[in-house]
């Protein structure tokens, strides 16, 4: 028999987040912090992709919506779990129908390594009407009422319709629960079950006050499991983080060798002008000192020619008649 219940939880993740989500879903971590995962049970968790999950650019820009609900069943019973799938994929069906028809269904993924059989399933953030992320407008407290009211008809429907196949499941009162209203009632507290509350103690102050208990009993279990995640997400988030600081500074080192190539280079370039610059200079030095030398050479006999050229011309012209 299949149990199922109204309990549904869709939460909003960032870039990150969705992946932290990803990597724990498919189990590619070597370290989780949820102890009931056994790991010897992975092998019988399915993961399904249908589209690529579109990246939101900002930093905590909503990229997705995360959903799980948890279904019982015999894990090893391979019918029930058929049974089971077939529920789940009618049940998403309906929800995106009903509240995400212009969101991407991304992947669904069955965890059957942990206490309670659940499925994981998620929505793109990216409205493909508007052509953006719009999670402000989609996701909202109305929304969520809606989908806690339209999902407690779906269940009790299809409860209805195959009465074989599922059945409601129902939180059981802990000890210390059923110790304090048996107390208050005079009753035996092993003889105090659900069975006795619902067929021979249906009192309305005994049924409220049952239906608290359960309350109680279920919101403490959705909120162990909730801090259980987000401790296992936050560890997930910090690796990924460092993981992409790494990558950051691998990338900033790469950049800074390719400068200080390009400087070495240039200071090359500079040495090599420096050394032509030294040879141009050796070279018109040498030629300045040949002329020098030249120049003093020639001095003695340009000033012997200038003195015959004033004696010639002292002595004046010569007539011949």
């Amino acid at each position: 028999m299949i149990k199922i219940n109204n309990n549904i939880d869709i939460r909003k993740s960032t870039k990150l987040e969705s992946q932290a989500i990803a990597r724990h879903n498919e189990r590619l971590h070597t370290y989780y912090t949820n102890e009931n995962i056994n790991k010897e049970l992975s092998h019988l968790n399915t993961y399904k992709q249908f589209n690529e999950e579109r990246t939101n650019e900002r930093v905590n820009g909503v990229q997705t919506f995360n959903c799980v609900f948890t279904i019982s069943f015999d894990r090893n019973n391979n019918k029930e779990f058929k049974e089971a799938d077939k529920f789940a994929n009618h049940y998403i069906k309906e929800l995106k129908n009903n509240f995400f028809p212009n969101n991407d269904l991304i992947s669904k993924n069955w965890h059957l390594d942990e206490t309670t059989p659940h499925i994981h399933f998620s929505f793109s953030a990216y409205d493909n009407e508007l052509n953006k992320f719009n999670a402000r407008q989609q996701m909202n407290r109305t929304l969520l009422r809606d989908i806690k009211t339209w999902e407690k008809e779906f269940i009790n429907g299809t409860i209805e319709k195959q009465p074989k196949i599922y059945e409601l499941k129902e939180s059981i009162l802990t000890k210390d629960q059923r110790q304090e209203l048996s107390k208050e009632h005079n009753l035996d507290i092993n003889q105090f079950s659900r069975e006795l509350i619902e067929k021979k103690l249906n009192t309305k102050d005994l049924r409220e006050k049952y239906n608290k208990a359960k309350e109680l009993e279920r919101s403490k279990g959705n909120q162990l499991e909730r801090q259980e995640e987000d401790r296992t997400n936050k560890h997930e988030i910090k690796e990924l983080q460092r993981e992409r600081d790494r990558n950051q500074l691998v990338k900033r080192w790469g950049e800074f060798k390719k400068d200080t190539l390009e400087i070495r280079n240039q200071i090359a370039s500079i040495d090599r002008i420096g050394a032509q610059l030294d040879r141009w200079n050796s070279e018109l030095s040498k030629e300045l000192k040949e002329r020098e030398k030249f120049e003093q050479t020639m001095e003695p006999h340009i000033k012997g020619m200038e003195k015959e050229i004033e004696k010639e011309r002292d002595k004046g012209p010569e007539w011949s008649f």
